[in-house]
C-alpha cells in the first residue's frame, strides 16, 4: 500500500523531507499488482502519477486538494473515487478509467478538459459546487444521464459536454458556451435563469424539453437540426425563423442541402409544467427497467 510519503525516482522520500512530504510525484516503482492506494497526508498528486496501473481498484486520499494531468489515466480498475477536500482537477485526470461509477467531491471548483473522457460506466457525479467544467469534460461517457448544478456562478466552457451521455441537465447559470451540448444525448434542459445560448449549442440533436424564461431572444443557428422544441413554464419574448442564405456560385450538392434545410421545420410547444420533476422521473425509469433486464 503505498503511504503518505511522496515518491521520487525509485526511492521513497523520508518524512524529514518535510516541503516534499505531502506531494505524490509519478510512481516509477513496480506496481503493478497493487489493488488499493491509500495517501492519509497526500496535498497535491502530481500528473501521471497513477496512470496505466490496470488493477488499482480503491483510492483514498481524504486530504488531497490538487491532482495533476492524467494521474489516473488508465486505471481501468477504478470502481469509485472520494475526495472530500479536493478543489482542482487537471486535464485528462481520470480520462480511460472505463470502470469508475461513482466521483464524490462536494468541495471541488474547476475540472480540466477532457477529465472524465471515455468512462464508460460512470454514472454519478457528486460535486454539487463546480465552478468551472471546461471542454469536452465528459466526451465518451454512456451512463451519465443527468447532471445537477445549483450555483449560478458555474461557468462551463465551449464543448464542456459535448458528445456526452447527458440526457438531463440543471442549473442555476447565466449563459451556455458554444457547442455546449453538441452532438450529446441531452433530451432535457433546464436553466431558469440562463439569458443567452451560443452559437451551434444544440447542433447534432433532434428533440429539445427546455425551460429557459429569462431568454428573450433565439437565433434559428443556436437549434440547427432540432425539429421539436417544448418549452416550459413560459416562452421567449422574441422568436424568429430564418431561411439559409444561398452562397453565390453553389454546387449541385449544396443547393440540395439548402433545399432539405428549407424544407426542415421548428416545431415550438408551449407547456406548463414541472420539467425538472418530469426529466428525473423519465430518468429513473429508464434506470429501473435497465436494473431489472440487467437481474
Amino acid at each position: 500500500m503505498v503511504d503518505e510519503y511522496a515518491f521520487g525516482t525509485n526511492e521513497t522520500l523520508k518524512p524529514q523531507d518535510s516541503k516534499k512530504q505531502h506531494i505524490l510525484y509519478k510512481i516509477d516503482m513496480n506496481l503493478s499488482g497493487i489493488v488499493s492506494i491509500c495517501g492519509m497526508k497526500v496535498l497535491l498528486i502530481k500528473q501521471f502519477a497513477f496512470s496505466n496501473l490496470y488493477n488499482v481498484k480503491f483510492i483514498s486520499f481524504p486530504l488531497v486538494e490538487k491532482i495533476g494531468s492524467c494521474a489516473f489515466q488508465n486505471c481501468r480498475s477504478i470502481n469509485t473515487a472520494s475526495f472530500p477536500r479536493l478543489l482542482s482537477l487537471d486535464d485528462r485526470v481520470f480520462s480511460g478509467c472505463i470502470n469508475i461509477e461513482t466521483f464524490i467531491a462536494p468541495l471541488l471548483q474547476f475540472v480540466g478538459p477532457y477529465c472524465f473522457e471515455n468512462c464508460l460506466n460512470l454514472s454519478d457525479f457528486l460535486a454539487e459546487n463546480t465552478r468551472m467544467i471546461s471542454s469536452f469534460c465528459f466526451a465518451g461517457t454512456k451512463l451519465l444521464r443527468q447532471f445537477i448544478i445549483e450555483n449560478g456562478s458555474t461557468e462551463l466552457m465551449p464543448s464542456a459536454f459535448e458528445d456526452s451521455s447527458i440526457e438531463f441537465f440543471h442549473s442555476n447559470i447565466r449563459s451556455l458556451p458554444q457547442r455546449c451540448f453538441a452532438n450529446s444525448k441531452l433530451k432535457w434542459l433546464s436553466v431558469p435563469m440562463c439569458r443567452e445560448i451560443g452559437s451551434q449549442c444544440f447542433v447534432g440533436l433532434r428533440e429539445l424539453h427546455i425551460e429557459a424564461q429569462q431568454l428573450n431572444e433565439q437565433e434559428v443557428s443556436n437549434y440547427f437540426g432540432i425539429t421539436q422544441i417544448t418549452i416550459y413554464n413560459g416562452t421567449f419574448m422574441q422568436w424568429r425563423q430564418e431561411k439559409p442564405v444561398r452562397r453565390q456560385n453553389s454546387t449541385l450538392s449544396e443547393l440540395n442541402l439548402e433545399k432539405d434545410e428549407q424544407q426542415e421545420q421548428i416545431l415550438v410547444f408551449v407547456r406548463h409544467a414541472n420539467l425538472k420533476q418530469l426529466a428525473l422521473q423519465h430518468i429513473n425509469q429508464i434506470q429501473r427497467s435497465n436494473d431489472v433486464f440487467t437481474d
